[in-house]
């Protein structure tokens, strides 16, 4: 079936491992790439104290907090079970997680990891990270699941009342 624009697409946040993600006990689970918008999902958790560098991201981003806390060194807020952050593009900040967390982000376009003075220690976006879920997936021996399309496409019908 040729799918359009008005089709809903389903995509399952459950059918792909968790991998390592930085240098501080965080994993992610790659949800979807998407190689014509450039964005990517994934789920985020790890232990309290887990974090991710200094980064910058070049589009917008939505996180929902699945459970947990978590916050940015450079904010006095802290995201909670339930709550949403928005980020603009642009935006520099490091990511802490204040318990153990799980959160789900929407991520449009690409970050950038830099270190304190500024300087690019690495890029991130759909086309990396899905390389890095495919790595993880022939290391283990895994059958990866193709990430960059919907799994299900399915037509819209009119509701019949």
């Amino acid at each position: 079936m040729q799918a359009n624009a008005f089709d809903a697409q389903y995509i399952p946040a459950n059918d792909t491992p968790w991998f390592s993600y930085g240098q501080s006990g965080c994993e992610v689970q790659l949800i979807q790439a998407d190689p014509t918008t450039g964005q990517w999902i994934v789920k985020l958790r790890g232990p309290a104290g887990g974090n991710l560098g200094i980064h910058r991201h070049y589009g917008s981003v939505m996180a929902y907090t699945i459970n947990g806390a978590w916050r940015y060194l450079e904010h006095e807020w802290v995201s909670r079970t339930g709550d949403i952050v928005q980020e603009t593009p642009g935006s520099v900040h490091t990511l802490i997680l204040e318990d153990k967390s799980e959160i789900l982000f929407l991520v449009q376009g690409a970050l950038e990891y830099i270190d304190r003075e500024g300087r690019t220690l690495a890029h991130e976006d759909w086309l990396s990270i899905a390389e890095k879920y495919r790595e993880f997936c022939t290391a283990r021996g895994l059958s990866p699941v193709d990430v960059t399309r919907p799994r299900t496409v399915s037509r819209d019908r009119v509701a019949v009342s």
